[in-house]
């Protein structure tokens, strides 16, 4: 006689999910290190623009704003692609464009998220270093809880005011003294500062979309490919202000003529696409909180690519830097998620 099986369809599905939370949390991580790599990437190719231009503060940000959008823009190109290839028409995308909230608070996501958030931070990554830029911009969580504060009248736990603390802390720490050989230390800090203001600016209007329809198709719509026209158009239109349309032109004629440039930039669109959508898929997964959690530990990812890539882009990092980014990180788990329920997977 076959024994019968004490396994329940509970048990099915309990095992399923846990499963299932795992693989979002792998992508989770496998996002943040996307992150870091399409910002090392898209800022050696504005390094490779800024060393055949004048250079000064409105020049880095006209530079930043064609190669971040070129980067936003085809990075969207390629989820519009791969959403095809899984059968999302693209009359998809004609629905949501016709959804009034969904086309007015599309706007607002492109010009915070891809031409002013992303923008900074690759300014930021550009001028101080990638783990020092990044453990600033970790800090999004820290401005997006005190904004709650204020805007939704939401008040933080007395352990995520403990996070917010320490989350300042570890900034100060790591942005206090510059390493050796960096100029336009702090420059990169500031620009690196304003990158999660902006990011929470953007993650506010989010919260309007991403209800509203498939958060895939409203990310590669909005936030990519709108993001990649701001940046487009707010460089010419800066530079036709100033007069110094040829400027603009010129760095088009680098970007396309240039080999290496269109390789790094190409490298970067295919880490956007990968960032966003391995995001989405660890947020559906794991659940937001675990999801934010593990994308926003790029300081701490940015040590080791920032090491295996020195050979090719040059890397400095003190040890009060990486100290800084791993308290920064210390202090974000504790804003957003309670740590022991960090791994409690039955409950997601």
């Amino acid at each position: 006689m076959i024994p019968k099986s004490t396994v329940t369809t509970y048990d099915v599905f309990t095992t399923r999910r846990i499963s299932l939370a795992k693989w979002g949390m792998a992508h989770a991580t496998f996002s943040a290190m996307a992150m870091v790599i399409l910002s090392l990437f898209n800022s050696q190719a504005q390094e490779g623009i800024l060393g055949s231009v004048t250079q000064n503060i409105f020049t880095i940000i006209v530079v930043s704003w064609i190669s971040v959008g070129i980067m936003e823009f085809f990075g969207g190109v390629v989820i519009v692609i791969f959403k095809l290839i899984i059968g999302t028409p693209l009359a998809e995308y004609g629905r949501c464009i016709r959804i009034k909230k969904s086309t007015i608070f599309g706007l607002g996501i492109g010009f915070f998220g891809g031409s002013m958030a992303t923008a900074c931070l690759v300014i930021g990554v550009s001028l101080a270093g990638i783990t020092y830029s990044n453990a600033l911009v970790a800090l999004a969580p820290m401005f997006a809880s005190v904004a709650a504060r204020f805007i939704y009248k939401d008040h933080p736990s007395k352990r995520a005011w403990i996070g917010i603390c320490i989350a300042i802390a570890g900034a100060i720490i790591a942005s206090f003294s510059p390493p050796e050989g960096v100029e336009n230390f702090y420059l990169g800090v500031l620009f690196s500062i304003l990158a999660p203001i902006f990011f929470t600016v953007e993650g506010m209007i989010d919260a309007h979309v991403m209800d509203v329809y498939d958060p895939l198709v409203t990310c590669s719509f909005y936030r990519c490919i709108l993001g990649g026209m701001w940046g487009f158009v707010l460089s010419f239109i800066a530079c036709l202000v100033t007069g110094k349309m040829s400027l603009w032109l010129h760095i088009w004629q680098l970007i396309l003529t240039n080999p290496l440039l269109l390789f790094f930039l190409l490298v970067a669109i295919f880490a956007v696409a990968y960032q966003y959508g391995t995001f989405f898929l660890a947020v559906n997964y794991s659940g937001p909180g675990r999801a934010m959690v593990l994308v926003w530990t790029t300081p701490i990812w940015s040590v080791p690519i920032g090491f295996i890539l020195s050979p090719v882009f040059p890397y400095n990092v003190t040890v009060m830097g990486i100290v800084g980014a791993v308290i920064v990180v210390v202090g974000m788990v504790l804003i957003v998620i309670k740590p022991s329920e960090l791994l409690k997977l039955r409950n997601i």
